[in-house]
């Protein structure tokens, strides 16, 4: 399968496959705030099963981190997409 760039939008497509599809994804995001609001960073990877053009599963967990009162949360996520 394949993502199709649209340069004049700088964006992706939808995947088209020819069959079901694993993707592993990751990201890191991070947020430097005012004093009284501290820093705020999180970390997700996922696992999404594309099982055709318009039906996928995704999973994700997610670790963030918060600096004001050294919180850190934890998340799991599991959701199905359709999509037409």
């Amino acid at each position: 399968g394949y993502r199709a760039y649209k340069s004049a939008a700088g964006t992706f497509g939808g995947p088209k496959l020819d069959r079901p599809a694993w993707e592993l994804t990751a990201r890191y995001d991070r947020v430097e705030g005012e004093p009284a609001v501290g820093d705020l960073s999180s970390t997700v990877i996922g696992l999404n099963y594309h099982y055709n053009d318009h039906l996928r599963w995704l999973l994700s967990y997610t670790l963030g981190d918060s600096d004001v009162d050294d919180d850190q949360t934890r998340q799991i996520a599991l959701r199905t997409q359709f999509t037409f």
